[in-house]
């Protein structure tokens, strides 16, 4: 018997497309239509960064759970990518369907964590609104799926789930996207305008995403300040990003990409990669593709998150503060900079995706029930 993977996310118009054998379903929320038509809320989206906020309320709107009825009746299981699915939860249980969400990081205990750094009042506001949805969804999930074991450990502590629900699949990249390049990533400094004089420290992220916005604050505020002008050092930030505070422009030191189609060939050109995460949880893919490029990486304990990396062997990990005595360290370091990139190439570790997609599916096979045992 085959498989058949049927994806639905809310829209603005009803469509429908195959893919890949995939069939994916874009279904017309009403909520969804406000938010996203409504040219007050767009600029006030923009200025704020909270698109990505509004977009997972819209997802709350009960009549996208009313058309993908059909959807969730003939399915043998239901995943959800985020907690805002409470009415696809409930109408899943209600016909007896096994119902997994996939946690892309467990935002409740850092909301509570005194270390989680987060300035702009509408990121707090997002995280909150994040935290209580998890609080509601997630004990009543008949699996969840994180990719990393501190979250496994924190989703039992914090709301006693047993671990036997959690299952911890890595994440990956695609290590035919993520590899080393030399020669895209000659052809991305040329681009930029960059020589082989100066340093190229790279940041990967959405900068509508709560965590990536406060690392790019970081960089632009503190980090490049502290970072000796004597050093020729240029930040690039790599990712799509909405209207942001007018000063960050007229640092000299940052440059910012916006979004672009690939993101490899900038991990290429860089001489660094960075991850200055004060908050978010799971596995980053963006350090999972800075490593399986073979860069020299600083990360904070928190984008470390599940790599098992060690301090000054495979990667630096240390605190924010810290951050620009490693960078400067670093930059004037080629000899350092090419000792991490040779452990890393020794130690081949497997950061492929094919190993999480594996995972997935026997996942998906062991919570699978025959309708006739729905009771």
């Amino acid at each position: 018997m085959g498989e058949f993977v049927e994806l639905n996310s809310p829209g603005t118009s009803n469509r429908s497309s195959l893919i890949d054998g995939i069939r994916a379903n874009v279904i017309r929320s009403p909520l969804s239509s406000r938010v996203i038509g409504s040219r007050f809320i767009e600029h006030f989206v923009s200025l704020t960064q909270s698109r990505f906020g509004f977009l997972c309320l819209a997802a709350l709107d009960p009549a996208f759970t009313v058309q993908a009825r059909r959807s969730i009746r003939e399915a043998d299981v239901v995943v959800a990518r985020d907690v805002f699915q409470v009415f696809p939860l409930l109408y899943a249980r209600a016909v007896c369907k096994p119902f997994i969400v996939d946690l892309g990081g467990f935002v409740f205990p850092k909301v509570l964590s005194s270390r989680t750094r987060v300035h702009n009042p509408v990121h707090v506001l997002r995280m909150l609104i994040i935290a209580i949805m998890e609080r509601i969804v997630l004990p009543s999930a008949t699996s969840i799926i994180v990719s990393c074991r501190e979250d496994k450990r924190d989703l039992h502590r914090t709301f006693g789930i047993d671990e036997s629900k959690v299952s911890m699949i890595e994440d990956g990249v695609d290590e035919e996207e993520f590899r080393p390049n030399m020669e895209e990533g000659r052809m991305i400094r040329a681009q930029l305008g960059l020589s082989n004089e100066y340093i190229m420290v790279v940041f990967v992220g959405n900068l509508l995403a709560v965590h990536n916005f406060e690392a790019a604050r970081h960089i632009v505020e503190h980090i490049s300040a502290l970072v000796s002008w004597e050093l020729p050092v240029r930040f690039v930030i790599v990712g799509p990003h909405g209207t942001l505070p007018r000063h960050w422009y007229y640092n000299e030191q940052v440059r910012f990409t916006g979004y672009v189609p690939r993101v490899s060939p900038y991990v290429n050109a860089a001489d660094i990669c960075i991850a200055p995460l004060s908050s978010g949880s799971g596995m980053k893919t963006k350090v999972l593709g800075y490593l399986a490029c073979l860069r020299p990486v600083i990360t904070t304990p928190q984008g470390a998150e599940g790599l098992n990396l060690r301090h000054e062997h495979d990667a630096i990990v240390c605190d924010l503060e810290s951050f620009p005595s490693w960078v400067q360290r670093l930059a004037a370091s080629g000899s350092f900079r090419e000792t991490l990139s040779s452990n890393l190439a020794r130690a081949s570790p497997n950061l492929s995706w094919k190993a999480r997609a594996i995972a997935y599916h026997d996942l998906l096979m062991r919570i699978t029930r025959p309708k006739e045992n729905c009771s």
